[in-house]
């Protein structure tokens, strides 16, 4: 009974299954067959992963313009991502093979619906399947074919359109799958991560394209718009109809490209961001050499007469046969008759087509030996697709290889085969030298060059190498094909970020170059490099030795993240080192160095030009905790108009005779001016080795602090520079000093050897209300310079203040520039108990306080986080401090204040001019005490934590507003830089541009009450109040400039006509516009915005 009780169920299961497709079992020898709209429908009811297992094949065309399917919401998707009633996955898990049939006339009509599109959501495979005439309308996760991918989509397309809010693309909304084989020419529209192919993507494409419309408001690529996955053999010329620059393969994100190309002309974008550019006379057949490099070409084929797919490759048919023999392969590396080439390096090729000859190669033969037709090495060897080799292990020193490659397919082998040679270096090693720091190896040709990567990792960091001859780096096989291989490849993940590369793993990576390299006032011409997918370019890869006296002339490096000219990162030292060249880069690209990741880079300079996302310095593309110091790079040639790091110059400054703030405390027995502009077109060179004075040095100037200065504090500084004449450039070997209150000056400091310095502290000589006299004489082998100028400065009449006794009720008044600096000596938490008040307004733009690196801030942490901080109270009184000068690239805490825990109140900044880097802001770098009633005007740039009133604040900060138009890096903002704090009745005017970046504040982690800003906002992640938020905004508003904000609050934006008067009704709710609001209701006091009322007694 039991048995036929199982029969007759198994019967049922079958009719079942024959009643909801026109055949089959389901199984993968013999699928379910779908040949219409409703077989089709059937397909979800077989979903979760309990039918991955399941097989369905179409065998015919269907037609869903039918109903129900065109009617009201239309198709409903196969499968769904999550069912929250339940807790699980129902998406598709099976296997469909479209069997190269067409679905026609999709149609979608969900603006609220997530998970859009033929399959909702696929972890199954799909393959074989074309969709054409689709029209697909949902919310986020939509795409054609599925909403969401998590599977194997392969051999697919779709043409139509498909609209949404976010994740929007032509096949995938959401890609964490892969998609091989397969491509798009559909309009796709919506507001965030839209893409030709997928809106967001963290899986692979391999073989894929778009050739649609791309339209959209923030993250719009024509594959992809944001992605953080891999990409090989792709390419885009999809059109961008919408807001940023939209077209090129991703919109953002990160991760690998190899071999992927974009057209910039149908794009409209012309930059380097992922992959390759190129025009689209270089993409179109007969494409360019440099155009689908290593591609396979038995699944893609050339239209060579622009009927199939306007000139772009498309996909070669399945019963696309040959009929006739390939044509010879071209282009080898290296190229033929090449000398010096590496025995560890690949042979590589190009597979050519002519428009007489497109037919698919089955594969290639290798024929290699030191004969010549070669056959004593490699006799045939059958390597099929790949387009390169490895024949290290065959090769030996010097000596000469001959080597052809012969393309096959079924009709049998290319004829008439060219045969190419190169030969081998003639040496393991160098030009002499064992290594050590008294006889280090040396360096006199590019071979001898290439070997210093046999020397990486710690074990060789006391290993030493000097270049003894200028080098060529522009000959074979190192100006072809992907061009000279970096010294030192720590490699990283191509997804880095700023966290895990700031704690880079050294044991793990264990490829860097420790050692110490000579440059010797050498050269290094002609360093190519063309690795557009790959990071950590340059001379070296990663650098974490010692490298000086190196000039690198007419570079050309071309890759991803962390591209730089002499090195992709460096956490080492360079001093005395010079980059001319172009350098393009996805992110972290500079000219010298990509990313200076605790490094130090002294006395260098750069004229090359550099274009690269997040690079924002013409020498260093990005700088975590590292210092350069008198540093510079040329604003004209760099493209980069913003220098955090180096320090900006026009060529102008930087070329004989150059500005005296150019070169500053250079040592000029290393570098030696140009002064006829006919060694190296006026910028400095090295000076030749052992050059004699011919001579008396010139005499120094520029004394700091200036002559006749009046007011200098007791610990300043003496400083100088060395002067060249068109006629008289021979260096001084040292300078001796003469100080005392007499003059000529004698009676303090007598003719004093300093050896060749900049510099001296004269501060335990010193006494109050004193006029010193003092000179510098420069001296050489020759002598001492004559017709030296005797200068003078007068010291501070007092140490304190201008009355009062740091009570509360009787506070220490503050009316000069002495008084204020003179606040830096009651700093800590012993001195919480003191008071200032200013009593005048107080001008800093004289000596010494608008010389050199500016004013020195008061209060700070430093290395060791002693206690430094001002603690007391200062309140301003209504007084203005106007021409504040900083000019520290490299240090961080700047501002009036460095750090403060106490209170200032009551003042404004005017015309201020600050530059720091971390936790920078005009009025206080770091504040966790209490800000009332302030504000700053004026211009400031920074790298992380950069605010146009404060740069960092866990404090309190409450009525007050900024003007100051701020650049920085990372966390970037018009008032504040970065927030963990509370901001209270406060507003921003000034334009912002950074990395994290917001109207009044970077990324906020605190809290923000009624507040607003109205300026310009320009960064990676940005927002018109803040660019990111994870804490609480409150009654918070801002300025609608643009639509393509990137940051994660986005609510509070407002017209214009709606935050000027007469306020909307929407916006300001809640205010206190009795006691800290004004309306500006004539517009003449604030445009019409609202204003503080402390600024009616400015």
């Amino acid at each position: 009974m039991k048995s036929w009780i199982l029969v007759f169920s198994f019967c049922i299961l079958l009719s079942s299954g024959f009643a909801q497709f026109a055949g089959g079992s389901g199984t993968r020898s013999n699928p379910w067959q779908v040949a219409t709209a409703k077989q089709l429908d059937n397909v979800r009811n077989y979903l979760g992963e309990a039918h991955k297992n399941k097989y369905f094949i179409q065998t015919a065309d269907i037609d869903l313009g039918v109903t129900p399917w065109n009617q009201g919401e239309g198709w409903m998707p196969i499968g769904y991502y999550y069912d929250y009633e339940s807790s699980t996955r129902t998406g598709f898990y099976g296997n469909y093979n479209g069997n190269g049939k067409v679905i026609s006339n999709l149609y979608i009509n969900r603006p609220d619906g997530d998970y859009q599109g033929l399959f909702g959501f696929s972890s199954g495979e799909i393959k074989n399947l074309g969709l054409v005439d689709v029209n697909v309308r949902g919310k986020s996760f939509v795409g054609n074919l599925a909403g969401s991918n998590g599977g194997t989509i392969s051999n697919c397309y779709s043409s139509g359109s498909v609209t949404g809010d976010q994740d929007i693309g032509g096949l995938a909304g959401y890609n964490e799958g892969s998609i091989n084989n397969s491509y798009s020419v559909c309009s796709v529209k919506g507001s965030g991560r839209i893409g030709g192919l997928a809106g967001y993507n963290q899986g692979t494409f391999s073989n894929c394209y778009c050739k649609g419309n791309v339209n959209g408001d923030a993250f719009v690529g024509g594959l992809v718009g944001l992605s953080y996955g891999t990409f090989s053999n792709c390419y885009s010329a999809c059109y961008n109809g919408g807001n940023g620059c939209a077209g090129v393969l991703i919109g953002n994100g990160n991760g690998i490209f190899s071999n992927c190309y974009w057209d910039m002309q149908v794009s409209g974008c012309n930059f380097k961001l992922y992959g390759e550019g190129r025009s689209t006379s270089e993409m179109v057949f007969p494409h360019a050499s440099n155009t689908y490099v290593n591609w396979d070409w038995s699944v893609w084929k050339p239209d060579v007469d622009h009927s199939v797919n306007d000139g772009y490759p498309y996909f070669r048919p399945a019963d696309d046969f040959a009929t006739q023999l390939p044509e010879a392969a071209a282009y080898p590396i290296p190229a033929d008759h090449s000398k010096m080439v590496p025995v560890d390096y690949k042979l590589q090729w190009r597979v050519v087509f002519t428009p007489t000859n497109i037919d698919p190669l089955c594969g290639f033969k290798l024929w290699l030996g030191t004969d010549n037709p070669p056959t004593n090495i490699i006799n045939g060897l059958d390597i099929g697709h790949e387009n390169e080799f490895d024949p290290s292990s065959f090769l030996t020193l010097n000596s000469t290889y001959y080597w052809r490659v012969v393309p096959y397919n079924e009709l049998g082998e290319t004829v008439n085969v060219p045969v190419w040679s190169f030969r081998t270096y003639s040496t393991t090693g160098f030009d002499g030298g064992s290594g050590t720091e008294k006889d280090p190896w040396r360096i006199a040709n590019a071979g001898h060059l290439y070997n210093v990567r046999h020397y990486i990792g710690k074990a060789h960091k006391n290993k030493y190498f000097i270049q003894t001859a200028d080098i060529d780096l522009g000959v074979a096989p190192w100006n072809q094909g992907e061009g000279w291989v970096p010294i030192g490849y720590g490699d990283i993940d191509n997804n880095w970020n700023w966290e895990w590369i700031g704690v880079y793993d050294e044991d793990k990576y264990d490829l860097d170059f420790y050692g110490n390299y000579n440059g010797n006032g050498k050269i290094i011409r002609n360093l190519f490099i063309n690795r557009p997918d790959s990071n950590l370019q340059g001379l070296f890869g990663r650098f974490l030795g010692q490298i000086h006296k190196l000039g690198l002339e007419n570079m050309n490096v071309n890759g991803c993240s962390l591209i730089g000219g002499l090195a992709g990162s460096n956490g080492g030292s360079i001093s005395n080192c010079y980059s001319k060249g172009v350098v393009n880069g996805n992110s972290c690209a500079g000219s010298l160095v990509g990313y200076n990741d605790w490094g130090s880079i002294n006395n260098c300079y750069s004229t090359g030009s550099v274009s690269g996302e997040s690079s924002s310095d013409g020498m260093v593309g990005c700088n975590f905790d590292s210092h350069l110091i008198n540093c510079y790079s040329d604003v004209q040639t760099s493209g980069q108009s913003l220098n955090l790091y180096s320090e900006n110059r026009t060529k102008k400054e930087m070329v004989f005779p150059y500005a005296s703030n150019t070169y500053v405390n250079w040592d000029w027995r290393v570098w030696k001016p140009d002064v006829d502009h006919s060694v190296n077109n006026g910028y400095p060179y090295f000076r030749p080795t052992n050059e004699i004075a011919t001579q008396l040095p010139e005499v120094a100037i520029n004394p700091i602090p200036a002559d006749q200065s009046t007011s200098i504090p007791l610990d300043y500084m003496l400083q100088w520079q060395v002067i060249f004449s068109t006629t008289n450039t021979d260096v001084p070997r040292g300078f001796k000093l003469w100080l005392g209150t007499n003059n000529p000056p004698s009676n303090i400091i007598d003719g004093l050897d300093l050896g060749y310095v900049n510099g001296y502290d004269p501060s335990h000589f010193l006494s109050l209300n004193s006029t010193y006299h003092w000179r510098v004489v420069p001296y050489n082998e020759l002598g001492e310079a004559v017709n030296i100028p005797v200068w003078s400065f007068h010291t501070y009449a007092t140490t304190g203040f201008g009355g009062g006794s740091g009570t509360e009720r009787d506070p220490w008044r503050v009316s000069n520039a002495g008084h204020l600096y003179n606040l830096r000596y009651f700093l800590g938490e012993t001195h919480a108990d003191k008071f200032f008040i200013q009593t005048a307004d107080i001008d800093l733009g004289v000596t010494p306080w608008s010389q050199g690196e500016g004013w020195i801030p008061i209060g700070c942490i430093d290395d060791n986080e002693n206690d430094t901080e001002f603690s007391g109270h200062y309140n301003g009184n209504g007084k203005v401090i106007s021409n504040l000068y900083i000019y520290r690239p490299s240090s961080d805490y700047q501002g009036l204040f460095g750090c403060s825990s106490g209170r200032i109140l009551n003042i404004g900044l005017e015309d201020v001019s600050v530059i720091g880097k971390d936790f920078t802001g005009c009025l206080l770098g770091r504040n966790s005490g209490i800000i009332r009633n302030c504000y700053s005007m004026g211009s400031l740039n920074g790298d992380s934590e950069t605010g146009g009133l404060v740069g960092y604040n866990d404090g309190t900060i409450s009525s007050c507003y900024s003007t100051v138009n701020v650049n920085g890096n990372i966390n970037t903002g018009c008032l504040i830089g970065s927030n963990y704090g509370t901001i209270t009745d406060c507003y921003s005017t000034g334009n912002v541009t950074g990395g994290i970046a917001g109207g009044l504040v970077g990324p906020n982690r605190g809290a923000i009450n009624n507040c607003y800003s109205t300026g310009k906002v320009n960064g990676k992640l940005d927002g018109g109040l803040v660019g990111y938020n994870s804490d609480t905004i409150n009654n918070s508003y801002w300025k609608k400039h643009t639509s393509d904000l990137t940051g994660d609050y986005d609510d509070g934006g407002r017209t214009t006509k709606e935050m000027v008067y007469p306020y909307s009704a929407n916006t300001y709710k809640g205010w206190n516009f009795w006691d800290v609001w004004a309306a500006d209701s004539t517009g003449k006091i604030n445009g019409g915005y609202p204003y503080l009322r402390f600024q009616k007694s400015q």
